[in-house]
């Protein structure tokens, strides 16, 4: 009989296999226009259009227009959005995993304890991320905003019936911060730095005594992109707390103070990315690398088939100072 542990990286290896093997075939499938771009132009193009300009005259400037940079057209998707009165709009990634995998047996304090020491979690349950953002004061593409946004991380344990399939944990992430455009080229790179911001960001687990996770961070982050690749560095200062209200004073020796994301576009609707955090800590190195994937859905102009893999420390607030493998596969509703 294989050993648990083995059949849960047996698992991990076949599903990374089925990656593999699905990336090229997802590749020669992929669409390959522009229409969603020329789209966002022509919308562009028509608020800013005089009354004598046709539709036919918008588009085929729209056509001819060169590719805008990764973070430029999401920035003017977004100001869209914002102008239109709809304030809402996605942040991080929104995505459902029904299924994820993991190396070991999640951390599950207060679910063994709600049912009288006796719960045991899965290895294999679903996790979703909801993640919204809005202006408080929106400004423009060329002036500084004040935005706050709230990111819902939960993982839930719907494969365990034996226990009335249970939410294990939720994460919960207000923040705040303060954007600030700017046009930077970065020799060497090909990269431009396109904004920096300023803000602070609450993460809690919603838990209370000692199953309770939350600390407290100045946040700052630079982003820069070429035409198909965004990459964010986001580092961080942790909040003093006092001894007697500290739930995790070690939390930076896990987590670390600073990630990197990035992302590629590709075949008009693909994308790869990767998230990376670090301590730097040379005596007791540790951190999280997460890779997704994400693969358009034929007839969807937004789903996209979702693959997601982490390691590291830090998969939720719970277990930070546990390292854990994972692998998830699900459905993204909207990337970074």
């Amino acid at each position: 009989m294989i050993h648990t542990n083995q059949a849960s990286r047996l698992i991990m290896k076949q599903a990374l296999l089925f990656c593999a093997l699905a990336l090229p075939a997802a590749l020669a499938q992929a669409e390959t226009t522009d229409s969603e771009r020329v789209k966002l132009c022509m919308i562009e193009k028509f608020v800013e259009a005089s009354p004598d300009t046709t539709v036919g005259q918008i588009r085929s400037e729209c056509q001819q227009r060169p590719a805008e940079s990764f973070v430029v057209e999401r920035a003017k998707a977004e100001q869209l959005t914002y102008a239109d009165g709809y304030a809402i709009a996605p942040h991080k990634p929104n995505y459902m995993l029904g299924v994820v995998q993991s190396s070991h047996t999640p951390s599950s304090p207060p679910f063994q304890n709600a049912n009288n020491g006796q719960g045991s979690a899965n290895k294999t349950e679903a996790e979703f991320q909801i993640s919204l953002k809005f202006p408080i004061i929106p400004g423009d593409l060329g002036s500084m905003k004040w935005m706050v946004a709230y990111t819902n991380r939960s993982f839930w344990q719907v494969y365990n019936e034996n226990w009335s399939r249970p939410f294990r944990e939720t994460n919960h992430e207000p923040e705040t911060w303060l954007q600030f455009p700017v046009s930077i080229y970065l020799p060497g790179t090909g990269l431009t730095l396109r904004a920096a911001t300023v803000g602070f960001n609450h993460q809690s687990n919603g838990q209370t005594a000692e199953w309770s996770r939350s600390w407290n961070r100045i946040t700052s982050s630079f982003v820069a992109d070429s035409e198909n690749f965004a990459l964010v560095l986001r580092p961080w200062w942790r909040i003093p707390e006092s001894a007697a209200s500290d739930d995790n004073p070690d939390i930076n020796h896990y987590l670390g103070n600073f990630d990197l994301n990035g992302t590629w576009r590709f075949q008009n609707r693909h994308r790869l990315s990767f998230m990376l955090r670090n301590n730097l800590e040379f005596e007791h190195n540790r951190g999280g690398y997460e890779l997704s994937y994400g693969i358009p859905i034929p007839g969807s102009n937004h789903l996209r088939l979702y693959f997601q893999g982490f390691s590291g420390y830090g998969k939720s607030l719970i277990s930070y100072n546990h390292k854990q493998e994972s692998i998830g596969a699900g459905i993204e509703l909207v990337d970074w």
